[in-house]
């Protein structure tokens, strides 16, 4: 799913233990339960203050060996993104031990989650137990804690990725919509993180930035890094979060998409645009401005204009499929003359009746309210022919060479990093987009991907085995699932990375007794096995 999402990701809504836990208690530590949560403001506040390195230091030392990672949240809470806590109960608020986490301190990694990942109010002197006198105190001077009584109320939340951590607004329903408002770490932006594509930059852009994860994850591979939101606030929390992680200060820039960078050009652009298609148009941080599709629409014909050769634009977002109308020629049409090589990685397909409600539910409790909003979102995509809304990436690559636009489904969720599959993929397809790829491939030499899997089904038919379907699936990168047969297999087993593709494909045809005037045929094969992960590029190095 693509959208948004900042509603309950509980592995298992029903069962909060989840599949294959043992847990035979929830800790216990002295939290007091604010039954209306009405101890958080219903309008954000002032963004923190940067930390200075010495105490930035301090916090990310003290969340790594206290074990606050992304992994051991999820284990210990069972929730993929932090949950609104306005709408969840205690229960579901609970710290859940498992036994594979007991090297660390769980008693303190549970007061840090409290407050910076639930962002809910810890008492004082419990806090202190965690963070410590200076280290608390520091989080209250900047801003990131408030002294309230006899607790410290957190102002934001810190959200572990990979090896950063990175602050937003606190997550709850009541805020999503306001003005100013700093998400926090979505399925969107963790998936176009993800799929960043990695090498070495002079300039990088994280347009329509929020709290900036693009933007620092980026620092390490660009020597300039620039971040754009319309968002005054985003700036704030872009250099809030550089200090955290212990970075020079990122050019945060306030303005309307492209609009504050109009005169120039990077080679690496990562945008995660407010894409969710609406009939109210109105702008906030999730929210497509403009009619159905026109914002995403808009900044895919404009951003080839801010590449340098050889750059790399690559964004999330979703589109309409108009009835009658194919989407993928739809999207061509938006890419025409870009001078850049298009791939598209489409991820799901929704009818509007399934959309509005995945999208609604994120914002509306109540179920009356819920539907009644749903059905004037499929009135606003009936009157305007909209037959489907679908999600997935979109890269352009700026190229002096053939361009070429390209559309690869996802069978599987991105849950690791794929930035140097993507920028192999483009490799892959610019070579076999040549005019003269039959001849350029005979001389490559390809290997097996590393983990390839084989799944056979067979049926019991005249008194033995027979093989009904064989399907490969890769097991890393971008993941792909295909279904090939025998020959397709035995094929595949004569790349070893020493024989070029040439002499592959004539051992696969002695091998299976097959004519010569199959040859050609064996290259389109092992190429189509190359474009989806099956097949690498093997390197002399």
């Amino acid at each position: 799913m693509l959208l948004k999402a900042t509603s309950l990701s509980l592995k298992n809504r029903l069962d909060l233990n989840g599949p294959g836990h043992h847990v035979t208690s929830t800790l216990a530590i002295p939290f007091r339960f604010h039954s209306t949560m009405t101890h958080q403001a219903t309008v954000v506040t002032q963004a923190p203050r940067p930390l200075d390195a010495e105490q930035a230091q301090e916090l990310r030392e003290l969340f790594i060996a206290i074990g606050y990672s992304q992994q051991n949240l999820q284990e210990l809470t069972y929730f993929t993104v932090p949950p609104p806590t306005d709408v969840v109960t205690e229960e579901q608020l609970q710290i859940r031990p498992t036994d594979q986490l007991q090297q660390y301190d769980i008693s303190r990694l549970a007061i840090l989650i409290r407050l910076f990942y639930f962002g809910m109010p810890v008492i004082h002197e419990v806090a202190i137990t965690a963070l410590g006198e200076s280290l608390a105190q520091a989080c209250i001077d900047a801003g990131m804690l408030a002294q309230t009584g006899d607790e410290l109320v957190p102002k934001i939340l810190i959200m572990p990725v990979d090896d950063l951590f990175m602050a937003s607004d606190l997550q709850r329903m009541d805020l999503q919509d306001s003005l100013n408002y700093v998400p926090t770490l979505c399925e969107a932006a963790f998936n176009l993180h993800n799929t960043t594509v990695t090498g070495n930059f002079k300039s990088g852009l994280d347009l329509c930035s929020g709290f900036g994860l693009h933007a620092v994850a980026m620092q390490s591979q660009c020597q300039q890094v620039t971040a754009t939101d319309l968002n005054p606030r985003a700036a704030e929390f872009a250099a809030f979060n550089a200090a955290l992680n212990g970075q020079p200060p990122i050019e945060a820039l306030t303005g309307n998409m492209l609009e504050p960078v109009a005169d120039r050009t990077f080679d690496l652009i990562v945008s995660n645009p407010p894409f969710i298609i609406n009939p109210d148009q109105i702008t906030t941080y999730r929210f497509n401005p403009k009619p159905l599709d026109e914002l995403f629409e808009v900044l895919i014909r404009s951003a080839h204009q801010h590449l340098n050769d050889g750059g790399v634009f690559q964004t999330i977002g979703e589109w309409v499929e108009f009835s009658g109308q194919d989407w993928e020629e739809r999207l061509k049409t938006w890419t025409a003359n870009s001078g850049c090589c298009v791939w598209v990685l489409t991820a799901n397909r929704y009818l509007p009746s399934t959309y509005a409600d995945i999208a609604l539910r994120q914002s509306i409790v109540d179920e009356a309210q819920r539907l009644a909003e749903v059905a004037r979102w499929e009135s606003y995509f009936q009157a305007a022919s909209v037959e489907a809304i679908h999600g997935g990436l979109i890269f352009m690559r700026r190229t002096t060479g053939n361009c070429w636009f390209e559309t690869t489904k996802l069978s599987q969720a991105l849950n690791q990093p794929v930035g140097k599959d993507v920028l192999e993929g483009f490799d892959v397809r610019e070579l076999l987009n040549d005019e003269d790829w039959l001849i350029k491939i005979q001389s490559r030499k390809l290997v097996v991907a590393d983990g390839l899997q084989q799944s056979e089904v067979s049926e019991w038919h005249l008194g033995r085995w027979k093989t009904t379907s064989i399907e490969l699936a890769t097991t890393s990168g971008l993941v792909v699932a295909m279904n090939v047969d025998q020959f397709v297999r035995t094929l595949l087993e004569q790349f070893d990375g020493v024989r070029t593709v040439d002499q592959a494909v004539k051992s696969f045809l002695t091998k299976c007794s097959l004519p010569e005037e199959a040859y050609e045929k064996g290259l389109h094969i092992a190429s189509s096995m190359l474009k989806t992960g099956a097949l690498r590029l093997h390197s002399e190095a």
